[in-house]
């Protein structure tokens, strides 16, 4: 089992839950952050900072906070909650991993900077800016909610270490592809988000969005490929629609031909998922090592064959003899079968001879 060392504290969310924060007792809270964080000694600390306490108080937990910059481990920062928690020119001898609620700063603060975070390898943040400086090569994880194409194209380029990768490009226009390709040998998951908009919105630009991407990218350890907007992370579903058409989705799952996991979350440009189904299920070239295939449409319910959709499945079954009993006993089995002409699940027999999966 591994350990973790560290100590983990909730600053300015519980105790506004468990204390009536008044003029009189806001310097109480603050002095019992400051007890609780004193027993770290000089443990490596994970902190979440939340802004549900009044303004004065916040203000105190900041600094607090900030006076221990050389001994976090993880820092998140709820909405709110100035970012002048970072000391200017910080030294972050044991950061791992940064997460910000806040936007980041304006053209007039001073630039966030974490050059000088030698163990910094996951970062989050809601609106990337060329204001933030990260320590690129030791970054393996890069997640941001709102990112430009072009923005997301150069720090692709600076990140050459990543491992896990999530963005969502709000607006995507016409814009010039870099004139190399950009090599992530060792990028294995890759989340695509698309803009929070309306589906009239999705112009015939945005739709491209995807392919476009991908055809900037070289990922040959890709694993998991999810287009779709993670609102949270707890579970796919979570997720907001990207929108594309079955042609430029079919070209963006023939360049990936590493992926294992495949999630979908797309809006309603794709009515019939048939051709999806006949090329997972006839060529042995597409996507040859799809293990999991995660799809949600938006809109109207999609054109769906369920005899192929069962086909599709039992094609890329290794060994599918202990999954017949199970699918059998299924309540649409027999409809499908009754349906179906040429449907067949099973070992096949000499009496089988003309029937097909």
């Amino acid at each position: 089992m591994r350990r973790s060392y560290g100590v983990h504290y909730f600053l300015g969310s519980r105790g506004s839950r468990h204390f009536n924060l008044t003029a009189k007792t806001g310097p109480l809270y603050v002095d019992l952050c400051r007890s609780w964080l004193s027993r770290a000694r000089s443990v490596p600390l994970s902190l979440w900072v939340l802004s549900l306490v009044p303004e004065d108080i916040l203000h105190s937990i900041t600094d607090l906070v900030r006076s221990l910059s050389h001994q976090w481990r993880e820092i998140s920062l709820g909405a709110g909650v100035s970012l002048s928690i970072f000391p200017n020119e910080g030294t972050y001898p044991c950061l791992e991993r940064v997460s910000l609620g806040s936007f980041p700063p304006p053209a007039h603060a001073p630039m966030l900077s974490f050059r000088n975070a030698p163990r910094l390898c996951s970062v989050y943040f809601p609106r990337w800016t060329s204001r933030i400086e990260l320590p690129w090569k030791q970054i393996t994880k890069f997640d941001s909610g709102d990112i430009d194409i072009e923005d997301c194209l150069e720090v692709l380029h600076h990140l050459s270490n990543l491992v896990e990768v999530h963005v969502r490009i709000p607006i995507f226009d016409s814009f010039v592809p870099p004139a190399d390709t950009i090599l992530l040998p060792q990028l294995q998951s890759l989340t695509l988000g698309a803009p929070y908009h309306h589906e009239e919105d999705h112009g015939p630009a945005a739709q491209t969005m995807p392919i476009a991407l991908l055809a900037c990218l070289k990922t040959p350890a890709l694993k998991t490929l999810a287009f779709g907007t993670t609102l949270c992370n707890t579970s796919v579903c979570d997720m907001a629609p990207v929108p594309i058409i079955l042609d430029i989705l079919l070209d963006c799952l023939k360049a990936t031909p590493t992926v294992v996991d495949l999630r979908l979350q797309i809006t309603l440009h794709i009515p019939n998922l048939n051709p999806l189904l006949v090329k997972i299920t006839g060529q042995s070239d597409f996507l040859p090592k799809l293990e999991t295939l995660y799809i949600a449409l938006w809109g109207e319910p999609p054109i769906v064959d369920m005899s192929l959709l069962l086909t599709a499945l039992l094609w890329r079954l290794c060994d599918h003899n202990q999954f017949f009993k199970l699918i059998r006993s299924h309540p649409v089995y027999p409809v499908l079968e009754a349906l179906a002409e040429d449907f067949y699940l099973g070992d096949r027999t000499s009496e089988d001879a003309t029937s097909s999966v």
